[in-house]
């Protein structure tokens, strides 16, 4: 099993942020990686409270796609490898918020392939003073596969 481990920040003034995971598939026929897990962690002390001390609701994003995007891309996008999210309300006297846990895993249930050099993080988030920042690892086996199936998943989410 092997990793690749990225970084990827939106700062207070940022509407939205990206960041590249680099594979090194450029070019290689015949190999994919098979991701066996996906997990992240935010970063301290650049971790804010969540939520941030706002009346409005609050969500966070953190996303790793196949292609860059120019803002946070719905989960029903083709791109989409594994999309976080996280929402909570301003605490009241009559209610609560959920807590924010800053460590979150995925094992996929069934064959995830990359070929994509690089894949993008993405992350956002509804807060406008907070600077979030999560270290994303992917951890993979190499997959052999054949020049087609390498092609059809380099084109699929084209479409």
């Amino acid at each position: 099993m092997s990793r690749l481990t990225a970084t990827v920040t939106q700062g207070g003034a940022d509407a939205f942020a990206q960041a590249e995971m680099a594979t090194a598939l450029t070019g290689i026929k015949g190999t994919a990686y098979q991701v066996l897990e996906l997990s992240l962690e935010f970063i301290l002390p650049a971790l804010s409270n969540f939520p941030v001390q706002a009346a409005a609701a609050q969500r966070l994003d953190v996303c790793i796609t196949r292609r860059s995007k120019s803002a946070m891309p719905n989960i029903s996008d083709v791109d989409v490898i594994r999309k976080f999210s996280w929402s909570a309300i301003y605490q009241t006297a009559a209610g609560w918020s959920p807590v924010f846990n800053p460590v979150s895993l995925w094992v996929p249930q069934g064959e995830v392939l990359v070929v994509e050099d690089p894949l993008y993080l993405q992350i956002d988030s509804t807060a406008t003073t907070g600077t979030w920042s999560a270290v994303v690892n992917l951890e993979y086996e190499v997959k052999k596969i054949s020049d087609i199936d390498r092609l059809s998943l380099l084109t699929l989410s084209l479409g």
